[in-house]
């Protein structure tokens, strides 16, 4: 089962490195709006791919708001973060969606913000990641700082893990 995910995981990663080429070129020739949804997210997958295995010395939310800038040459910037720990502020290029478990929307790409509980020791903590891909167990993510030491790396959570330890305490979001 390990070794499906890691293969998954392998094999989403090269398809986006290839279609990166495609994204980009046509990113350079119609700015960042001129692009498809599937274009945007797979220049934000390629630029989170970039930064694999790095210690980006950075929290979660900012080392996403660096992915998505850098991807969208600096058209796009992250809004800050409600209250909530698990909503941004309202930003014209920002789209969520509906909450439910599992999450709908959740394609390559998208961004979760979540307020994730550890079920060993109960401590709650803010969180955000990018959507690598989803199957109908669960989602695999690619992030900073997941074992609080500001690497970037991918992970597996099952949508009953989700439910756990999220519950409807997050947001999902489409970059446009």
């Amino acid at each position: 089962m390990l070794f499906q995910r890691r293969k998954s995981v392998l094999v989403a990663s090269i398809v986006l490195c290839l279609a990166f080429v495609t994204a980009a070129t046509a990113s350079v020739m119609t700015g960042w709006h001129g692009l498809s949804q599937t274009q945007r997210n797979r220049l934000i997958l390629a630029r989170a791919n970039r930064d694999l295995g790095r210690d980006m010395n950075m929290q979660c939310k900012e080392w996403v708001r660096l992915v998505v800038k850098d991807a969208s040459q600096n058209e796009v910037a992250i809004p800050s973060t409600r209250a909530n720990n698990y909503e941004w502020n309202n930003h014209r290029y920002v789209t969520s969606y509906p909450r439910a478990c599992p999450p709908p929307g959740a394609v390559p790409g998208n961004i979760i913000q979540m307020v994730w509980t550890n079920q060993s020791n109960g401590v709650v903590t803010p969180h955000t990641a990018i959507i690598l891909s989803s199957n109908s167990s669960g989602m695999t993510w690619i992030d900073c700082n997941w074992q609080r030491d500001e690497v970037v790396r991918t992970h597996y959570v099952s949508y009953s893990q989700f439910e756990v330890c999220v519950g409807y305490l997050y947001t999902i979001y489409k970059i446009r």
